[in-house]
Order: C-alpha cells, then structure tokens, then sequence
C-alpha cells in the first residue's frame, strides 16, 4: 500500500497509470484500488443474509475470511460505492468497520472488509441477553465512534442493530456508510433530490430515526439525530432482554425504576430526548456513559 500510495502520487507523470484507474474515484481510494483483483480469486463465496441495500458476500483470499460488498457499474452505484468507502477511510476508529481494499470484476464494484465473526449486534444480543453493564460496554465505544463522526462533520444517517457488527474480541463496529453524509453535504440542494428516493428522510429506517428526521425529512439529519438512533438501539436490546418494559420512560423515578439503580436509564433518557436541543452531543454521551461504567461497578 505504501508503493501505491507513492505511485499514485505521482499518477499524473504515468499516463499508462491514468488507465487503469476508474473514472472519478477519489484520490483518497487509490492506494486502496487492487487493479488486478477480481471476485473469482476469492475461495467459497457465498452471500451473507445481510440487512444491507446491497448483495454482501463472505469469502476467502489467502486463507482470510474477508466480506464483500457489491455495487453494480453504473454512474449511482459507483458514486454511492466510492462515496461509502471514502467515508470509512475519513471515519476510520477502532469502533468502525475497516476498509481493506476496493476492486473492479466484470459488471461489478467491491468493496473488501474483515468479516467480523461474531455477527451483528441483534444477533449478539439475541443469543445471549445482556446485562445493564453489557449494554453500558457496548454503548461506550459506539457514542465515542459517533463523537469522533462529529468530529469529522459526517452524520452515520442509519444506525440500528444491524449495522453494528462485533469482531472477535466483542467490540462493536459502526457499519454500512452508504447513505451516510457530512453535514455540508445535507444542506445542498443536490442531496435534497437524492433524499426524495428514500421517501425524502435520507434512507434511515423506521423506528430507529429521530422525530426530527421523521417529520421533518433528510434535512434535520445531524449528529444528535444519530445520538437518539444509537438510544433507540440501545433501548431496543433491553426490551428484548427484558431489562426495560414499554413505556419505561415514563416509569423512571417510581418505585423498581429509579435511575440511580440503573445508570444506564439515566443516559438513555437524554439520548431519547424528542428536541434535538435537549439530547446531549455524541461527546456528552460518551462522557455520560463513562460515568455509568463507574457508578455500575
């Protein structure tokens, strides 16, 4: 990768280079491009039963288990591939899905990444129901992931169970970019055409989006609406678990259901605040549930 990055430095001294690279991929992919790579390299592919917009496939290269995301060659899809991988590499965090490599194969883009064994975060969640503390080390990584997105002015756009993937030593990961956006970005009149694809909220999903993005579309997405996502998810594993009941927010302070009990209702009910200016930032979460770590023991 060093090579390409020396060579791609220099690529507009190697016109046989220019060649090879694809129209319009940003100059941050190209050391990242595997010109040579093509899907039937890779051994016992096979397609994941992913909640992803596009086909993903678990494969082998080199005795690694890698996953693969496809995009077709058309003018969108290229855009939406290219622009997914550019934001992982912006993004890149030990709470974030890597980026390996980006290839071309017949009628078809790819994106490669580490397959993370254990699944996604519904699929952890489902098998083995977590504690309160469970949850609070799984929120932690994820609003310090978010806190560095802001930082980095890009909003995830859908976050749910299943766009975090846990790797081998059980951290969670930030996963599928493809309708992510910065926040220049969601202000242009452009993206508010593309939006209207989605049904204008920018291709979140229901039951996870902030009211704000719900009834006011794509141009209400922000970092806070990405803090209520990851509350809703979160809240989302402890219903399943049976750590909460429906209508749990409403009960906190009476008896069973104090917050001092439960440091992570506390957080949770900030982050699922219905006004944006009332939920704390990506950065005040992570803050809020570092403290929750310490008061749960």
């Amino acid at each position: 990768r060093e090579l390409n990055k020396r060579l791609f430095a220099q690529l507009a001294e190697f016109p046989e280079l220019q060649r090879l690279v694809p129209p319009g991929m940003p100059s941050a992919l190209l050391p990242y491009y595997e010109a040579s790579r093509r899907f039937e390299q890779f051994d016992d592919a096979s397609k994941l039963a992913a909640f992803a917009r596009n086909t993903v496939w678990k494969a082998n290269l080199d005795g690694r288990t890698v996953v693969l995301k496809m995009y077709s060659v058309d003018s969108a899809e290229i855009k939406t591939c290219f622009h997914e991988a550019a934001l992982l590499l912006k993004c890149r965090h030990p709470s974030v899905v890597d980026l390996e490599a980006v290839f071309a194969s017949g009628s078809h883009f790819y994106l490669q990444m580490p397959f993370y064994p254990n699944g996604t975060l519904r699929d952890v969640c489902g098998s083995t129901p977590p504690s309160e503390r469970a949850l609070i080390e799984l929120l932690l990584p994820l609003s310090q992931a978010l806190a560095h997105l802001d930082a980095n002015g890009i909003v995830h756009s859908d976050i749910k169970p299943d766009n975090i993937l846990i790797d081998a030593n059980m951290r969670p990961r930030l996963a599928d970019f493809d309708v992510s956006v910065s926040t220049v970005q969601r202000r242009t009149v452009a993206f508010a055409k593309t939006t209207m694809a989605f049904g204008g909220t920018g291709g979140g999903t229901s039951g996870y989006m902030a009211p704000e993005v719900l009834f006011g579309g794509a141009a209400e997405l922000s970092s806070k609406s990405d803090v209520f996502s990851l509350g809703k998810t979160i809240e989302d594993m402890a219903l399943a678990a049976g750590l909460l009941k429906l209508g749990w927010m409403a009960a906190t302070g009476t008896s069973g259901m104090a917050e001092g009990d439960h440091p992570l209702w506390a957080v949770l009910k900030g982050m699922l605040s219905e006004r944006p200016g009332d939920r704390p930032t990506a950065a005040e979460t992570a803050a809020q549930t570092q403290e929750a770590l310490v008061r749960i023991g």
